[in-house]
This record gives structure tokens, sequence and C-alpha cells, in this order.
């Protein structure tokens, strides 16, 4: 098995866990993000609020 080195370990790619490593990888950080859930997934934002819009697009997540 090989060894991955990182800075942080980012465990969740919800909301919070892909703002947080976006941050962190536009900060110059290595992250590694891990995800229990198989992607792609029959639910995914239906319910965020829309204050956390201004974090994604803050993190870079919107073109």
């Amino acid at each position: 098995m090989l060894k991955e080195v990182v800075d942080v370990l980012v465990i969740g790619a919800g909301p919070s866990g892909c703002v947080s490593a976006c941050h962190l990888h536009n900060n110059g950080v290595k992250v590694k993000m891990v995800e229990k859930t198989k992607f792609p997934r029959l639910v995914v934002g239906e319910s965020l609020i829309p204050r956390v819009m201004d974090h994604f697009e803050e993190a870079g997540l919107f073109p």
C-alpha cells in the first residue's frame, strides 16, 4: 500500500468539508478529502440555507 503524505485530512464531502478543503487547497495546503458515501448521490443540496452560498463562492466553487 502506498502512503500519501498530506497536511490535512478532511473527513466528509458535504458542504462544510468541501468548503474547508477548497479554502485550504487555495492557500497552498496539501489536502485529502474522504467520504464514505458513494457518488453521485441521489439527494444533493436541496436543504442548503442561502447563506452557505456565500461560502461556496468565496471558496471558488462557482465558475
